[in-house]
């Protein structure tokens, strides 16, 4: 089984978790890994929140480094 592909929101992959569904945030892929967007699907997600997200995410790595 693998994480169903829900949308594209604002250039970011948004996937369901393979074994917790909709009980579960969204996963997004970022550099082929999948990672949460602490986000749950709803019918009219904001984009910016989206984008918010992957931006957060995106910091954590860099300061990681």
């Amino acid at each position: 089984m693998a994480h169903a592909y829900l949308s594209t929101i604002s250039g970011v992959e948004l996937y369901e978790h393979e074994t917790h569904g909709d009980e579960y945030p969204m996963l997004m892929k970022v550099d082929g890994i999948f990672v949460s967007t602490g986000l749950f699907a709803e019918p009219n997600i904001d984009p910016r929140e989206v984008r918010a997200a992957a931006a957060q995410y995106e910091f954590e790595k860099a300061r990681s480094v």
